[in-house]
């Protein structure tokens, strides 16, 4: 009899098991097929993300991922960044490290698409870090895939090959044709810029026919775009021709915003073919159409790509106006990369506030339930009960001394550069504008603008973390050479801004000599140090306009040859900055 019972509950707990198994079978299921329903119709993500969370089954950190997914597939990646900004702090708060990969992988890509490698490898790179903690050979695949790219977009071709081949080898251990096709396609592309043109063929064959078969216009196109421009590169025209006719008929079918692509294929074939004229026809739709959908990365290059060949074509002013197009595209670029972050950190911030908050609400009903059961109990247990009632007053005491200091730390957190220490973008903009606000006509200023010479080879040659030194290094520099009353700050990437209230350009130049001079002299083990730096003068209330004077005098530095000074005497109304010989050491 009792073996019976056991046999039973033996039984009932496999039924339990099955059952249980069952439900996470169904819940993975409605999860693929959600995602496979987002993949074809981004545009219905919002009304099918509503829908699975109102029938219970959707949690919210994986409702804002898919979210943030639809909007990166419709180009949309400013929004997607700040989807994914909101999603972060309730990935944090899970246990598993999974979803944070899934996450920064997704930043990683957002990143890459608007064009800042930095911020996406350093996005990569901590999805990669999270996978070393749980193994997910899908995932690992996908970042293998945006680290390959991101070292093809700055040059690194060796690098980029070897991570296509190790995403390409798990994406094959996993079965998933897409991704095969995805990875095949990208070979092609890194090998037709290797000019292994007959290597890149049999990659892109391969990635068309895939693609085809699984209707994938994502990849589709790209390959078509790739092999156009292959054939043009063999002389190969009239393949090159077709191969774009059918980019422009798969573009049509699925989304316009492709025919950006097909349009810079044209203009690449046209361009090869000899016919610049043409070319140039082509390149400015596919620059209008860039503009149109957002495709910041896009309207850069085919500018940048329009003012070589209009240069050619002696139409020079037009080829300016390209150039100048791209930079004030690069700086929007920058500045939408800064918000985001600046988003982000808030989203944190707003995160712990909320989480300290919930506490001190727990904390109070604890105490009050307390209390209720003071009055219950009597005379006889008052002390110990009084006792307990200050241990918990003390509790809540410190915890809102946490939240206090929490707070503070944060404040100081949102206007400090995570790594010089030196006061942020966001910093020195609120000291510009309080400066601007309380001069009076009498207050002068000069701003020099730093930016550390050949600071990619840095990386490439000694590493990232090499790079974090050299940044450390100048702003260690800085702090050495800082008057009272100055302020240096990180403007951005390997850019530093010096803010010199009330001094003349003779001034700023020996300090900013002073400076390169520290520079040049590094500790053991560590490679020597040059920097570009552009300064104006002027007045308080001019303090914006200072910034954008000093950075065009700090590019002038660097098209005459780096390690010097450019200064723009924005008071004389010069039209040419002076230059100053760097190797003269004020004494």
């Amino acid at each position: 009899m009792r073996l019976g019972k056991l046999t039973l509950a033996g039984v009932l707990l496999a039924w339990s098991v099955v059952g249980w198994q069952t439900a996470q079978a169904q819940h993975v299921d409605r999860l693929k097929s959600l995602q496979a329903e987002i993949y074809r119709a981004p545009e219905r993500a919002d009304q099918a993300v509503a829908e699975a969370q109102s029938a219970g089954w959707l949690d919210d950190w994986r409702a804002r991922l898919l979210l943030a997914t639809a909007r990166y597939q419709r180009h949309q990646f400013e929004d997607s960044l700040q989807m994914l900004a909101a999603a972060e702090p309730l990935v944090e708060a899970l246990d598993d490290p999974q979803p944070k990969a899934q996450l920064q992988s997704l930043v990683a890509q957002n990143f890459y698409r608007m064009g800042s490698m930095d911020q996406a490898m350093l996005a990569a790179r901590a999805a990669d870090r999270h996978l070393q903690e749980k193994e997910d050979r899908a995932l690992r695949a996908q970042v293998h895939n945006i680290i390959a790219a991101i070292h093809l977009a700055s040059g690194d071709r060796d690098s980029a090959r070897t991570h296509f081949e190790q995403s390409l080898a798990l994406f094959r251990a996993e079965g998933s044709q897409a991704d095969i096709a995805k990875l095949h396609n990208n070979l092609g592309a890194l090998l037709i810029e290797d000019d292994d043109l007959d290597a890149a063929e049999p990659h892109l064959s391969t990635s068309l026919e895939l693609a085809r078969a699984l209707g994938r216009t994502t990849t589709i196109i790209p390959n078509l775009v790739n092999l156009s421009e292959l054939h043009a590169r063999r002389g190969e025209h009239d393949a090159a021709r077709a191969a774009i006719d059918e980019c422009f008929q798969t573009a049509n079918a699925s989304e316009e915003s492709h025919l950006v692509w097909c349009h810079e294929a044209a203009s690449v074939q046209l361009q090869h073919a000899g016919n610049l004229v043409e070319s140039v026809l082509q390149a400015r739709q596919a620059l209008a159409m860039a503009e149109r959908f957002g495709l910041q990365q896009h309207v850069v290059d085919t500018a940048r790509s329009l003012a070589q060949m209009l240069a050619e074509l002696d139409l020079h002013e037009e080829a300016v106006a390209m150039n100048d197009k791209a930079f004030v595209t690069m700086n929007a670029i920058r500045d939408q990369l800064l918000k985001l972050r600046l988003q982000q950190s808030n989203a944190l911030i707003d995160y712990e506030r909320a989480r300290a908050e919930v506490q001190q609400l727990q904390l109070q009903d604890r105490y009050n339930r307390r209390n209720q059961w003071l009055l219950v109990a009597g005379v006889a247990t008052l002390l110990p009960l009084l006792l307990g009632s200050l241990w918990l007053l003390r509790s809540r005491s410190r915890v809102l001394d946490s939240l206090a200091q929490a707070n503070q730390r944060n404040a100081e957190l949102a206007l400090t550069d995570v790594l010089t220490e030196l006061p942020n973008r966001r910093a020195l903009r609120q000291r510009l504008q309080s400066a601007a606000l309380a001069d009076d006509g009498s207050h002068r200023l000069a701003l020099a603008q730093i930016d550390i010479d050949q600071f990619k080879q840095i990386n490439d040659r000694y590493g990232h973390e090499q790079g974090d030194q050299a940044l450390r290094r100048v702003a260690d520099a800085l702090r050495r050479v800082l008057p009272d009353n100055a302020m240096a700050a990180r403007w951005g990437g390997e850019e530093f801004i010096l803010l010199l209230p009330e001094a003349d350009l003779d001034q700023a130049r020996r300090i900013c000599l002073a400076l390169q001079a520290l520079l040049r002299k590094p500790s053991q083990g560590d490679p020597v140090l040059t920097v570009s730096i552009g300064i104006a003068c002027g007045s308080a209330r001019q303090a914006e306009m200072l910034v954008t004077t000093a950075d065009a005098a700090m590019y002038a530095a660097k098209h005459a040859g780096r390690d010097r000074i450019e200064i723009a005497p924005i008071d004389t109304g010069a039209d040419v900055a002076e230059r100053v010989d760097t190797n003269q050491i004020p004494s």
